[in-house]
């Protein structure tokens, strides 16, 4: 059995804020997704990455949009991370091990989470992707 590839509701909240400051009707294109309407009463529900995809996907495509995703992801910040998440990445000393320690745990936040860390020299790149489901076309 395949495993259902979730994320935190709280981070398809920023894309709700935005379409709704454009004007889009947001509730019906949740309900067409099969997404809850009230998402933003319940942040910490887990939901399903390939309907939030696709609702994200058509609304970006119905809007006009080319940078729906931009947008949105730059609105996360430390607050958007799970509680637990907060704490265990505070309990660490340097950034560098917080980094580390958000790459080990990335998948608790959003199940296809891919973080990698490469370290050249003094420097430190963080490559941050998803695997991407095989339904979802961008």
């Amino acid at each position: 059995m395949e495993e259902l590839q979730t994320v935190r509701a709280v981070y398809l909240i920023p894309f709700i804020e935005i379409l709704r400051g454009l004007g889009a009707p947001v509730e019906r294109e949740l309900e067409n997704a099969r997404l809850p309407v009230n998402i933003e009463e319940h942040p910490e529900d887990r939901i399903s990455n390939v309907l939030v995809s696709r609702f994200c996907e058509r609304i970006e495509l119905k809007e006009g949009l080319e940078d729906l995703g931009w947008l949105g992801s730059s609105h996360y910040s430390f607050s958007s991370l799970s509680q637990s998440m907060q704490a265990a990445l505070r309990s660490r000393p340097t950034v560098k091990s917080r980094l580390q320690r958000l790459a080990y745990l990335a998948r608790l936040e959003s199940s296809d989470a891919i973080v990698v860390i490469v370290q050249s020299g003094a420097s430190i790149e963080i490559y941050c992707d998803r695997a991407k489901p095989e339904e979802v076309r961008g």
